[in-house]
């Protein structure tokens, strides 16, 4: 409500004074006294108890609409601030949570550099192994090669050891035969002591050689992969 008893009974009416004169009201005493006054109307009418009862409804009923929306901007005031204070809570917590996980991921952070730091390490050590590995397998490939000449080789010396003992088995059989000659000539003819002695010395120096070159031949064979 924009009116009320001032609207009513403006206060220069009541008064009756001239606004634009300096001093229209002194101070007498301690009490304000009107000054300069001009002719003053007759007095208006006096205010009467219907229109004070009227004033005061209105008065009333207005404090009543404004107490009506204080009260329920109070609760909703409180209401906003109970809500303010859980997301308050809810934020707190959820701090708590992301400062935790701020940690967490830190201390990931961390291993994932010890790792990382191990995986390089170990990089290394498997380029080592690499280039190890590499010259192993040439190594390897040499001695297959190295291997492979043996193998011939081996297989040439079987060959000529094969050509040797049937050799060595004609020249033993050949011995034979010229020792059985030789006695069947000493039997027919006669020799003198001289020529048997030369003949036996022969006939030994060939056995000797001969068993040089078997026992030469078996430790060939002994050698010889199986």
């Amino acid at each position: 409500m924009a009116h009320g008893l001032s609207g009513k009974y403006p206060v220069n009416e009541v008064i009756g004074f001239d606004q634009d004169l300096p001093g229209a009201i002194e101070e007498r005493n301690g009490q304000p006294v009107c000054s300069n006054l001009k002719n003053v109307p007759s007095a208006p009418p006096v205010t009467t108890r219907e229109n004070i009862m009227s004033d005061s409804t209105e008065m009333l009923e207005l404090l009543h609409q404004i107490n009506g929306k204080v009260d329920r901007l109070s609760e909703e005031s409180a209401t906003h601030t109970r809500i303010l204070e859980e997301h308050g809570r809810i934020l707190g917590k959820h701090t708590c949570i992301l400062e935790e996980h701020g940690r967490i991921l830190e201390e990931h952070g961390r291993i994932l550099g010890e790792h990382g730091r191990t995986l390089e390490g170990h990089g290394s050590i498997l380029e080592e192994q690499t280039r190890t590995l590499a010259t192993m397998q040439q190594d390897i490939l040499h001695l297959r090669t190295v291997q492979d000449s043996h193998t011939h080789l081996l297989n040439n010396h079987a060959e000529l050891l094969n050509v040797h003992t049937a050799t060595l088995n004609i020249v033993l059989q050949d011995m034979r035969l010229l020792r059985g000659a030789v006695i069947d000539v000493a039997k027919r003819e006669v020799l003198t002591p001289g020529q048997l002695m030369v003949l036996h010395e022969d006939m030994n120096r060939l056995h000797f050689q001969v068993s040089e070159v078997a026992v030469r031949i078996e430790t060939i064979e002994a050698r010889l992969p199986h």
